[in-house]
């Protein structure tokens, strides 16, 4: 007699954006929610304040500067911001004091006329 063996797949619901009065913030599938912290969410990065709303334009955190669209989707590469062009790494921190493609960057990251 020939027996079978079934694996049991268990599917676990995404985690859902909420938007109040105050902003937006994401809820995990445990019902807890990204506190001061960095959370990749459907291949993006998105940082959350202490309240845990999502994070929008430059924030730093530690010694570097991060730019997050208005989206909260952490930036890389080049970016122009009010009229000035940053460039930032693919780790999205902004780079300074530097050369990137030729151009010469400031220490506040800004590209040098």
């Amino acid at each position: 007699m020939a027996t079978s063996t079934v694996a049991q797949v268990t599917v676990v619901p995404a985690g859902q954006w909420i938007q109040d009065d105050t902003g937006w913030w994401y809820k995990n599938n445990d019902g807890s929610y990204p506190t001061s912290a960095w959370k990749n969410i459907g291949g993006f990065w998105y940082a959350f304040d202490g309240n845990g709303y999502m994070r929008t334009g430059w924030f730093q955190d530690g010694d570097s500067w991060y730019y997050l669209a208005d989206d909260g989707k952490m930036q890389t590469g080049w970016i122009t911001v009010d009229g000035k062009e940053y460039y930032l790494e693919d780790s999205g921190q902004m780079a300074h004091d530097t050369t990137v493609d030729g151009k010469e960057l400031g220490s506040d990251g800004a590209k040098v006329s």
